[in-house]
């Protein structure tokens, strides 16, 4: 009997064992199948949110890359309208064509407001009666034929023209538009230009609002190329920060690289923007595939640390894209608006005249050049950061600073109108500037401001209004002796028929 309880004793424990070990197995082969189930699951979330967070990246990047030339060209198109919306204008170019006008006047304002390579005066039945060409213009009066791009354009922009076209007296003149809405009357567009991709943007040759046109005369269009070359290129990618950033021949393929195809006005392909595109993705694998291979049976906190990288990766992204929103309406070099962000900010505060009184000052540095040839750009730069510093910290919350050029600032007073204030708050801004400024080899210099003040609505109820009015004034200060203030309602007004562009031009002339 006990040699029989020992041989059940044995054979139970040989059972244990076998249902043990089948148990080991299975628990085994469960947790290698939720192995691999987990390291499927997360691989599988990996493939996308990598796929999608790179997706997303690239898709914020063509936006922004679309909102960064279609800014540029608007600004090509109101620095066009200031030339082209001209009484002088429409007597050089419509009533009478004056190759003079064009050689001695014409010229000098496009290389003034536009540094475009390429000019055409183009009549509504195609003949070219200019072709403008940096300095130098050729009068070799040739026709276009009907599909050719710039043809093309001039049609567009007569289409705009004449739906904002107004009756006034026995012809006919243009509806009052503001800056932000010259897009109405502009044609722009990226085409090719005698074999070269440029921006372009077309406008119709139109009095100002106090003169009229003859109905008999036709339209006629000015055309401003601005060549798509690496200098541009590098000036939009000072706002965009891409890797690599160039245009190329329409259907070049690199996996590497992210592509924009640009089409003409006939919708034709005539290049492509290409850039190495910010692939997130890849960090999002670096995170998600050691988890896999370490941790892989800890489902729950794999998934969460996965998410919680992935969420950091789209904060990332989130504050990527606010970074270079901020750096499209803002100036690199000082930080503050730019030209773009200004004249959106002033159109805001023009809209709400007569009830919110504001006053725009045109500020414009005195001997900036003296220190930019003595001690090189480098010091230029720094002094141009100095004096940015100080008018915004004199403005304070009284309103906005802008730079919209080399050493030419803006700044839209909103915090107060009142003249004495006003006067007050230059004196502090002239005193600011003219302190020293020490360099960083230890070198002291100086540098002056002169402004110009335009209150609104008294001096202006427009943007144009306002800007040739607070350039005029600038233009005063400079010529009674610099380092001073002016206001724009103190001078004597010029006569009606003189531009609102001219004065604007004038002033920046001066400066």
């Amino acid at each position: 009997m006990q040699q029989q309880a020992t041989i059940s004793v044995r054979l139970s424990s040989g059972k244990g064992a076998l249902h043990h070990g089948r148990l080991t197995r299975l628990v085994f082969v469960l947790a290698f199948v939720m192995i691999l189930l987990s390291a499927a699951s997360l691989a599988y979330v990996g493939t996308v949110a990598s796929r999608e967070a790179d997706t997303l990246a690239t898709q914020h990047q063509r936006q922004l890359l679309n909102d960064v030339v279609t800014g540029r060209m608007q600004l090509m198109s109101r620095d066009l309208y200031s030339i082209v919306h001209w009484d002088d204008a429409v007597t050089g170019l419509v009533k009478t064509f004056d190759q003079e006008f064009v050689s001695d006047q014409l010229i000098y304002w496009l290389d003034l407001n536009l540094q475009a390579q390429k000019t055409f005066i183009v009549t509504a039945r195609g003949r070219v009666l200019a072709d403008i060409v940096g300095s130098h213009a050729q009068f070799s009066r040739r026709t276009l034929p009907d599909q050719d791009p710039l043809m093309q354009i001039a049609r567009e922009a007569i289409e705009k023209f004449m739906a904002l076209r107004v009756q006034v007296d026995d012809g006919f003149g243009l509806k009052t538009i503001s800056l932000s809405q010259v897009n109405q009357l502009a044609a722009t567009t990226l085409m090719n230009v005698d074999g070269q991709v440029a921006l372009v943007t077309a406008m119709v040759v139109t009095p100002d609002d106090q003169e009229s046109l003859p109905a008999k005369l036709d339209p006629v269009v000015v055309i401003a190329a601005k060549t798509l070359d690496s200098a541009l290129l590098s000036e939009l990618n000072q706002t965009l920060s891409f890797e690599n950033f160039t245009f190329e021949r329409p259907g070049e393929k690199d996996p590497t690289r992210t592509t924009q195809l640009v089409t003409g006005p006939d919708r034709g392909p005539i290049g492509q923007f290409a850039w190495r595109s910010a692939q997130p993705g890849t960090a999002v694998w670096t995170v998600v595939m050691p988890v896999i291979l370490a941790v892989c049976g800890l489902m729950t906190i794999i998934t969460a640390f996965a998410a919680y990288r992935i969420g950091g990766l789209s904060s990332k992204l989130e504050e990527s894209e606010e970074r270079n929103r901020f750096l499209a309406l803002h100036d690199n070099l000082t930080g503050l608006s730019n030209r773009l962000h200004f004249h959106q900010v002033l159109d805001h505060h023009v809209s709400s005249l007569p009830q919110n009184e504001f006053a725009v000052l045109a500020c414009d540095l005195d001997r900036f050049k003296a220190v930019n040839d003595t001690y090189g750009h480098a010091a230029g730069d720094a002094v141009i950061r100095t004096v940015a510093n100080r008018i915004a910290a004199s403005v304070g919350t009284a309103g906005m600073v802008g730079r919209v050029g080399g050493d030419e600032f803006v700044i839209l007073l909103n915090g107060f109108a009142d003249i004495p204030r006003i006067q007050i708050l230059c004196r502090q801004i002239i005193a600011s500037v003219c302190e020293p400024i020490m360099l960083e080899n230890g070198v002291i210099t100086t540098v002056g401001v002169s402004l110009g003040v335009a209150l609104a609505p008294a001096s202006g109820s427009t943007n144009t209004h306002l800007m040739a009015s607070a350039d005029a004034a600038l233009y005063a200060a400079k010529e009674q002796g610099r380092g001073r203030a002016v206001f724009a309602h103190e001078l004597v007004q010029p006569k009606q028929d003189v531009t609102e562009s001219e004065n604007g031009n004038s002033a920046h002339q001066a400066a």
